[in-house]
């Protein structure tokens, strides 16, 4: 890894880096990179990874993304890994200053002591030259920036983020918020990140009757001390009714009882208002369902009941869609219920036609007059004396 600390090497303006001009000796991969005086340290800024083949002389383009964004003193420098890629030789004249320490795995935003942890380069001259032309303007992309959020965002929560066009790679943009002449109390709900441009919820927002509007300035500056200004519009709205439960399906049997409790849900309110449910329809249209709930409050209970006198039957109505309408007097939303009737699973008793008991009475003639005749011979045989017998 090498940093090049001369005048040669060192950013002169307020600019950005389009292209690298370097020789090389073999193939591999290079990080140039960007370093940033920062004490007795320096930063690592960024860098751009370029793959290299064979020995040549390379000008590489950066893309427009990833052009760095350099300052008055910043130093360039790049690392490889294994032997240095990049073209060096003996130095005849003003050689370049610098240090060197083994392959480092530095990552962008940390810093390096070079002078204490690297070696001194003395009498070498190395083939590597950054291109620069002037840094982007920063600019909003309209006067006016909008956001939609609800009114029951607790502290912290992500609103949006301010993302002006002209910020270069690896710039550091800074914001400032401002007062809006027509808004004076709106900063005070907001966090504004004085780098990353988030911005956050600082404070619990007034409940909104329907809608709230908040507004106020914010100022962006690059690092080229270029600045823009625009106004952030935010609009709390006042959020419906959350039935919980629902959409569901359930099933139930054609003997179900009148006053029967069916389903029940919860329905909260987020933005903190009372909640009242009623039967919105059913399909088909029906009086077998009824709605129950004496809860009040931000969340509550509610009930789909069978009627007291329900007639269910799965030949005439096999489902039914029923809505429950909740309501917080700002907005209303609606919950879903598909109640299926269970196909009946009767057993049918078996009921012979008449000729049936007829026809085994007739048969059973035969039978019992078999039976009355060996009786009677039986009767003879055994208990009639043979003197009446042969009278």
């Amino acid at each position: 890894m090498y940093l090049m600390t001369d005048f040669v090497y060192t950013i002169t303006s307020c600019s950005r880096i389009t292209s690298w001009e370097f020789s090389h000796w073999k193939s591999g991969y290079i990080d140039f990179m960007v370093w940033r005086p920062s004490g007795s340290n320096y930063k690592l800024v960024a860098y751009n990874t370029i793959y290299v083949s064979g020995k040549n002389t390379t000008t590489y383009t950066v893309v427009e993304y990833e052009r760095i964004a350099v300052l008055h003193g910043d130093v360039i420098g790049w690392r490889s890994k294994g032997d240095n890629l990049v073209t060096s030789g003996p130095c005849l004249g003003p050689c370049a200053e610098g240090y060197k320490v083994s392959p480092n795995n530095v990552q962008i935003g940390e810093e390096f002591d070079w002078t204490n942890s690297g070696t001194s380069i003395n009498g070498t001259a190395y083939a590597i030259k950054a291109c620069l032309e002037d840094n982007e303007a920063i600019a909003f992309p309209t006067s006016t920036l909008s956001a939609k959020i609800p009114d029951h965002l607790p502290v912290g929560s992500f609103v949006t983020l301010l993302e002006p066009d002209g910020a270069d790679y690896a710039e550091v943009v800074n914001y400032t918020v401002l007062q809006h002449p027509s808004y004076p109390n709106s900063m005070e709900y907001f966090h504004v990140g004085e780098t990353s441009g988030q911005i956050t919820v600082a404070k619990r927002f007034l409940k909104a009757k329907v809608k709230n509007d908040y507004a106020f300035l914010v100022r962006a500056k690059d690092s080229c001390n270029t600045t823009a200004t625009a106004t952030v519009s935010i609009q709390t709205q006042n959020m419906p009714p959350e039935v919980l439960g629902m959409p569901n399906i359930i099933s139930i049997t054609e003997e179900t009882d009148g006053d029967t409790k069916l389903y029940t849900t919860i329905v909260e309110d987020p933005s903190g208002d009372s909640v009242c449910c009623s039967l919105e329809s059913t399909l088909p249209k029906t009086n077998n369902f009824v709605v129950f709930g004496n809860d009040t409050g931000i969340r509550v209970n509610y009930s789909i009941m069978a009627s007291d006198a329900p007639a269910f039957s799965y030949r005439q109505y096999n489902s039914y869609i029923v809505k429950l309408c909740c309501d917080d007097d700002e907005d209303k939303s609606t919950g879903v219920l598909i109640v299926n009737i269970k196909k009946p699973n009767k057993t049918t008793t078996y009921e012979p036609p008449g000729w049936f008991m007829l026809s085994i009475g007739l048969s059973c003639v035969p039978i019992f007059l078999m039976a009355l005749m060996a009786c009677v011979v039986l009767i003879q045989t055994m208990f009639v004396p043979e003197e009446l017998k042969k009278k």
